[in-house]
């Protein structure tokens, strides 16, 4: 039997079975003659005896657990250790001595995780996997050509709420956001040797490790993404060469050679000590910190560039994997909770959590210069912004509020700026409840607004296009409907169109989230009698709320390849992310 303890010693018990049924009966030993003292203990009839095996001293910290490795009988025995020193022991007695050694240690270096606290190990002994601190899994094989232990790629994710995600404007990688704190970057191993393993979803790099949960996400061109978290400030990234590199060699990402030899663009990103802002690392930088490292390692977790061949590791997530801030956005006096960023990657609009509608204004940022274009102190919402969404021709933002009402910003006849163009009444409105999501169709002709009673709503856009003739902000009406509204019996709390018609010239596909982690497929035709027909139902898709689903944007290189096929996205605040394969044709006939 094995024990482990926060003195970070770990001890081996031998319990033997007594061969005399006195329990306190020993056969007296010479006494220059070293024995261990035993404790003995008697189950029904028979007698055993606890003595002390050996004490192991390795760790620097506390051991959490401690496990048998599988051994063939006959073999010796084999114990790992879990220590929170950042360290695994694999311990084994010499077949001659007796004497306990360490036969191996895995472990990483650096990073701000704080040990294992436990693991398991394969069946056959050739595998070892340890679980820590925020979420983070470790795997590790051993290579019998090598002769040693190999770090391996291995699932990983949030360790809190999944409150957003989004996809890369061409649909190359999917980016999430958690009361967790972080942002991760999901992408597939397309370019994997193993041909069971081409395609498989990984974590591919970590671009934000915040200081406060995470809101909300907004992908740009470029590589660039922006962020709201538990703060006043939203924040923009760009991605740094080193992970450009990794994501082409590993997930065949089309990466511009100008891009990745453009000297004015950072290599990496670290976080200096007690700070929450990524600095950017050049090139030149990380020369100099090689040869600084020894003095001044405890100042900050240095970036080292690495090129993969296959999936990093948590400890390569946590440290090598940052993208450098580009820019902190100033203006709202309260937390950001909802960012939205257009598809032309020229503007971004931000809102945050509001009681009063002087706070519950939107802003819009010119990506460019990073100056505020627009500030709509009459946003036409007096409660906080949900969700924000802008139009795939980016003529209109669709935003939706805590109020019951949505709004509409558009631009002028002459496409200059953008003003309040319409919004909902409480009195002609179809939704009594607050209104979570909204999403718009791919080709802008229709809007989909759903809230917390379960209503969903799609309204067409025609009337839009009339507002932008006119001066007046255009109040809605149920006239604006494309069709009759649908209800579930739950609060829907994310809506989607797919990126194009189900069938036909005018039937429409929706993925609907609901509170109860449930996601309906839906299509939805305005010209048809049956406005909502309910495709099909995944319970308990999540368990917990489902806070976003989105579909993959369509890409030629992917579209020549897989013409039947669309991928979908979800985010719970069960801590997973999923992504599904649809086949709409199946689902249409």
């Amino acid at each position: 039997m094995a024990s482990s303890s926060q003195d970070g010693s770990v001890r081996v018990w031998k319990i033997s079975l007594n061969e005399s049924a006195d329990p306190t009966s020993e056969t007296e030993s010479p006494t220059h003659e070293f024995k261990m003292e035993k404790k003995s203990f008697s189950l029904g009839s028979k007698s055993f005896s606890v003595a002390l095996e050996t004490v192991l001293l390795g760790h620097e910290g506390w051991v959490y657990a401690a496990k048998w490795f599988p051994t063939a009988k006959g073999s010796n025995l084999q114990l790992l250790t879990f220590s929170c020193d950042h360290t695994i022991i694999l311990w084994s007695p010499d077949e001659e001595t007796g004497v306990w050694f360490e036969k191996a240690r895995l472990g990483n270096v650096g990073g701000e995780a704080l040990g294992f606290l436990g693991g398991a190990v394969g069946p056959q002994g050739l595998s070892v996997v340890a679980h820590s601190h925020q979420g983070s899994l470790n795997l590790w094989h051993f290579s019998t050509e090598e002769d040693r232990w190999c770090p391996k790629p291995i699932c990983c994710g949030h360790f809190d709420e999944v409150t957003d995600l989004a996809w890369e404007p061409n649909g190359h990688f999917l980016l999430s956001v958690s009361a967790d704190q972080t942002t991760r970057l999901h992408a597939q191993w397309s370019t994997s040797p193993a041909v069971n393993q081409q395609g498989a979803w990984y974590e591919m790099a970590r671009p934000q490790i915040h200081g406060y949960g995470m809101n909300s996400i907004a992908t740009l061109p470029d590589f660039r993404f922006v962020s709201a978290a538990d703060e006043k400030i939203a924040r923009a990234f760009g991605a740094p060469r080193n992970t450009l590199e990794n994501l082409r060699i590993l997930s065949g990402v089309e990466v511009s050679d100008e891009l990745l030899e453009t000297s004015s663009e950072p290599m990496g990103a670290t976080v200096p000590a007690l700070g929450l802002s990524n600095k950017a690392v050049f090139t030149e930088e990380t020369e100099v910190n090689k040869t600084k490292k020894g003095q001044n390692e405890d100042d900050t977790s240095y970036f080292t560039r690495q090129l993969l061949k296959e999936p990093p590791t948590d400890d390569f997530l946590s440290q090598n994997s940052l993208w450098p801030e580009t820019m902190k956005l100033y203006g709202h006096g309260y937390d950001v909770y909802s960012v939205a960023a257009s598809h032309n990657g020229r503007f971004v609009a931000t809102a945050c959590k509001a009681t009063v509608a002087e706070h519950a204004r939107i802003i819009l940022w010119e990506t460019d210069s990073w100056e505020k274009v627009h500030d709509f102190d009459g946003s036409g919402h007096s409660l906080t912004v949900t969700q924000m969404c802008f139009s795939p021709d980016d003529s209109f933002l669709l935003s939706v509020s805590r109020d019951r009402n949505w709004t509409i910003h558009g631009t002028d006849k002459d496409a200059a700026s953008y003003r309040l163009l319409a919004s909902s009444d409480k009195k002609t409105g179809v939704h009594s409840r607050i209104i979570w999501t909204c999403c718009w169709s791919h080709d802008s002709a229709f809007f989909a607004t759903a809230s917390r009673e379960g209503i969903c709503a799609v309204w067409s856009s025609d009337h839009l296009r009339d507002a932008q003739t006119k001066d007046a902000v255009a109040v809605a009406t149920k006239d604006w409907l494309a069709g009759p509204t649908k209800a579930f019996p739950e609060s829907v709390t994310s809506l989607a169109f797919s990126p194009r018609l189900l069938s036909g010239d005018s039937v429409y596909l929706l993925a609907i989230g609901t509170e109860s982690g449930t996601v309906h497929l839906a299509s939805f035709s305005s010209s048809s009698t049956d406005s909502w027909i309910i495709l099909s139902t995944i319970d308990n898709l999540h368990s917990a709320t489902i806070s976003r689903v989105s579909f993959r944007p369509e890409h030629p290189s992917r579209s020549a390849e897989f013409t039947d096929e669309l991928m979908l996205a979800t985010s719970s605040h069960d801590h997973s992310v999923k992504i599904f394969t649809l086949r709409p044709s199946l689902m249409a006939s």
